[in-house]
């Protein structure tokens, strides 16, 4: 969660009155920065649990944000202790992608529903915030 607005503060909108409906919410956070820790203890302290993914201990596309994360995610929901109702993802980054070619598959998440909020492409939103391509990874899919 960045305090920086956008999709990051709706998901906090989103888990705070999940939460406030005695929902158990958890956030797993995929990224590799540090968390914004006034924003996560205030969403702790309204009942919603963190959870910073590490970093796997293999190799996978180095450098392309999208498959790590992605994979971070399939390792987190690979784990028996980690069983949910609904999983929710964003569109953004694709992170949703190796979890859903799981499921597909039939090997992962077979009682779990899988939401996928779309907010808009990668590169329209580098475009709104004036950033030009400037890696592979940008523009690879």
């Amino acid at each position: 969660i960045f305090p920086s607005g956008g999709i990051g503060y709706v998901l906090s909108e989103l888990a705070q009155l999940l939460a406030s409906e005695k929902a158990q919410v958890t956030i797993a956070y995929l990224g590799s920065g540090k968390l914004h820790e006034t924003l996560t203890k205030d969403l702790e302290n309204k009942g919603v649990s963190f959870v910073k993914l590490p970093e796997p201990d293999i190799p996978i596309a180095p450098g392309h944000v999208s498959l790590v994360g992605s994979y971070k995610a399939l390792l987190y929901l690979m784990n028996e202790e980690n069983q949910f109702d609904i999983v929710h993802f964003n569109d953004y980054l694709g992170h949703a992608i190796y979890p859903l070619y799981a499921k597909r598959q039939g090997w992962l998440l077979d009682k779990t529903k899988v939401v996928v909020t779309l907010h808009g492409t990668t590169m329209w939103s580098r475009l709104a915030n004036k950033q030009l391509p400037h890696t592979i990874d940008i523009i690879s899919v």
